[in-house]
């Protein structure tokens, strides 16, 4: 996300199969949001964690309305609050071991509706640093976009780093994947734009099977969560 918000998670932390359409129900062109989602149904599962990374779960964090304002700030706690922010899970996974080191942040937040999730979705898209490329995975929602930085700096040496970031909704569900890779050349950056790539690909192909199993015929409940 912004300049603070990466160095927040850093310092914090690191410094350390889609159906046939012929075979589809006809409601599935129109699929709901999740309805009934608490910080668990959140988490990515093993199952579906890439080949090359490990998760850390000592490291993974719910995120609640409370710890967005401590880590990002009561404005931003409460425009995401506004759009009907509901709770967050906050992953993270460490890459392959090579040379620059990387790991792989994802958060993935619930709203109350999934226009709630298009607004925070524009919200914290304005405040992604970095470069906007155009080029992005098929597999991946066409609402999705993607930056790459390679400017950032940590510790008392402001020693580089390379970062990507992923950002995308399914349903009322919107998912930030960052990848950190040490140095700023254009390897470290490639390198981070794969990972964060290939994370954000293991969380919607979780999320979509989710989505899937959560919605119902048109007209069966409200489009909201509980």
């Amino acid at each position: 996300m912004t300049r603070r918000w990466r160095c927040t998670w850093v310092g914090g932390f690191a410094v350390l199969a889609l159906v046939s359409a012929c075979l589809a129900p006809a409601w599935a062109a129109s699929i709901g949001p999740v309805r009934k989602v608490n910080s668990a149904d959140l988490r990515l599962p093993a199952v579906d964690t890439p080949p090359g990374f490990t998760p850390r779960p000592e490291r993974d964090q719910v995120v609640t309305t409370g710890l967005l304002g401590s880590l990002f700030g009561s404005h931003l706690q409460g425009t995401l609050a506004h759009d009907g922010f509901r709770v967050g899970y906050h992953g993270w996974l460490d890459g392959a071991n090579t040379a620059d080191l990387p790991f792989v942040t994802y958060d993935i937040y619930a709203f109350g509706s999934i226009e709630g999730a298009q607004a925070a979705q524009t919200t914290l898209s304005r405040l992604v640093q970095g470069l906007q490329t155009t080029s992005q995975d098929s597999r991946l929602p066409k609402n999705t976009a993607t930056w790459t930085d390679g400017t950032e700096t940590f510790g008392p040496t402001n020693q580089p780093f390379a970062v990507s970031e992923v950002v995308f909704r399914r349903a009322n569900l919107l998912v930030t994947v960052i990848a950190y890779n040490e140095g700023g050349t254009a390897n470290a950056i490639s390198e981070a734009l794969g990972n964060a790539t290939t994370v954000a690909v293991a969380c919607e192909t979780f999320l979509k099977s989710r989505v899937a199993a959560s919605s119902r015929p048109p007209g069966a409940s409200s489009a909201v969560l509980p």
